[in-house]
Order: structure tokens, then C-alpha cells, then sequence
């Protein structure tokens, strides 16, 4: 399992940071892959996809797993709030894709955000 954090908390919430890396970047396998997302900022919500608006399923809130994986290609996180999804990056072998905030609904911060994590699939198998 992979953790993603939304953001450093700061005034504005203006960085970034995954694992407490800024820039973050991650070689994934090429097979399918959980992710635990947590919007870490302290006023910010997110609206989480990826960049060639792929398909994934939640399997996970704060209040547990769910009774069956919800396909989506878009994920509302606010402050606090926990994900766990399922990501099926086989067949995407050698690609970069990037996990994106597509708004945040406040005027001026939809691109904030815009690289939130990065991996290329490279690794088949591991």
C-alpha cells in the first residue's frame, strides 16, 4: 500500500508533499495498485483524478471499507478526509501519469495542485 498526503499545512497550503517528499515522484509496477489518499491540508479541499482521466475504484473512507468498489475517474477529499482506491496500471507499462486536482471549488486555487504525484509505470511484476 502507497500513501499519498494532499498537502503541507500551512497558511495557504501551498505545497504539495507525498510521504514527505515535495515533488515526489514513483515508479510503479505495472499491475494493479492501492493507494491510501489523505487531504492533509488544513483549509483545502481536493477533487483527485488522474491525467489521462483513467478509471479507479474507492474501496475505503474514514468509516471503513465500502460494501463494493465505487469505479470513478474523480475523488472530493476535504480536510481530514481519508481514500483508499484501486488503481489497475497493468498494460500502462512505460507511461507517466500524473494524480491531479481538478478544483478545489475556491476561486483561483484550481490549479494549485495541478502535479500532486507522479509515477511511471516501469517495473513490471515487482
Amino acid at each position: 500500500m502507497y500513501y499519498i498526503e494532499a498537502a503541507i499545512a500551512t497558511v495557504f497550503d501551498t505545497v504539495p508533499m507525498i510521504n514527505a517528499t515535495i515533488d515526489a515522484f514513483f515508479n510503479a509496477p505495472a499491475q494493479v495498485v492501492r493507494f491510501r489518499l489523505l487531504d492533509g491540508a488544513s483549509d483545502r479541499s481536493f477533487l483527485f483524478g488522474f491525467s489521462n482521466n483513467m478509471t479507479f475504484y474507492q474501496i475505503a473512507t474514514d468509516g471503513g471499507l465500502v460494501r463494493a468498489p465505487i469505479s470513478m475517474n474523480r475523488l472530493r477529499l476535504s480536510p481530514g478526509e481519508r481514500a483508499e482506491i484501486l488503481v489497475d496500471l497493468s498494460g500502462m507499462q512505460g507511461q507517466t501519469i500524473n494524480l491531479m486536482n481538478y478544483g478545489s471549488g475556491l476561486p483561483g486555487w484550481n490549479s494549485w495542485c495541478s502535479k500532486c504525484r507522479q509515477w511511471n509505470e516501469s517495473n513490471p511484476g515487482i
